[in-house]
């Protein structure tokens, strides 16, 4: 059978492969294809990381199906205070986005019903984000993108 590896906003490969072929056989496979490492790949599929010890049989693969793959980055250029920057980024991001939201809707709302609607807000934008599939990121970053060109 042939199934779909692919990077995201990358290079893909078409392997051919068995019920029985093993992750660690298939990562051999995409390394020869795509000259990336096995120690630096890790294979998604359907949101779920794929151990090396498994068959694909056993990951519930099939004929056609699509992998991600995501390379790790193997350098340890990042250290503690830009990752630590980069969550105090993401919270202030947040605070500000709440703060925004809640003085569109004071205008239009009770301070408490405002605060509720933007409590709401915020806990239904999370939720779907975390339910985001992967091809779903995909297309998106496509079409930031395409509307970036």
């Amino acid at each position: 059978m042939r199934i779909h590896v692919k990077i995201i906003q990358g290079r893909d490969c078409y392997p051919v492969v068995t019920d029985e072929t093993s992750i660690l056989e298939l990562k051999s496979l995409v390394a020869n294809e795509l000259d990336i490492p096995i120690d630096r790949q890790r294979l998604v599929f359907e949101g779920k990381s794929l151990q090396d010890g498994m068959t694909l049989n056993q990951c519930g693969v099939q004929e056609g199906n699509k992998i991600m793959l995501f390379v790790k980055d193997t350098s340890k250029a990042e250290s503690a205070a830009p990752v630590a920057a980069k969550t105090t980024e993401s919270f202030t991001s947040k605070l500000d986005l709440k703060k925004e939201l809640y003085q569109v809707l004071i205008r239009h709302f009770m301070p408490t019903d405002a605060q509720g609607v933007v409590e709401q807000f915020l806990y239904d934008l999370h939720d779907n984000v975390q339910n985001l599939s992967l091809d779903d990121i995909e297309r998106i970053a496509q079409a930031n993108i395409q509307n970036q060109k």
